[in-house]
């Protein structure tokens, strides 16, 4: 299986109806991109989800307007898409993520927890 940052994975999302890959510009320059997918309704799903799988702005970028552009497209995307409801999943010591994530609407609905063996 292709690592979820190589080429060869990106190569394999491109032409599938059930992903979204959005890339934002300046000029020539990419600053951004965004990874999104449909899941469900399957067994354990009732309806469509739209997944926020990866999301990254350069650090230069961020504060301008790009993440949240980003996160709107995903959202119109989700909608067009007929999806109930949109996740993200965010690291718990990444509160900046945590902040930007909740001013679009998202709220935690669960919590995992790990113990080291």
């Amino acid at each position: 299986m292709a690592s979820p940052g190589g080429a060869s994975y990106y190569a394999g999302l491109v032409g599938d109806q059930a992903c979204l890959l959005a890339v934002a510009r300046d000029g020539d320059r990419v600053v951004g991109h965004l990874v999104g997918k449909l899941v469900g309704p399957d067994s354990i799903r009732l309806a469509r989800f739209a997944v926020l799988e990866s999301m990254r702005v350069q650090p230069d970028a961020r504060g301008t307007g790009v993440g949240s552009r980003l996160v709107e497209e995903f959202f119109a995307w989700a909608r067009r898409h007929e999806a109930a409801q949109a996740s993200v999943t965010a690291y718990a010591a990444n509160d900046g993520a945590g902040r930007f994530y909740a001013r679009h609407g998202f709220a935690p609905s669960s919590v995992t927890m790990r113990a080291p063996l």
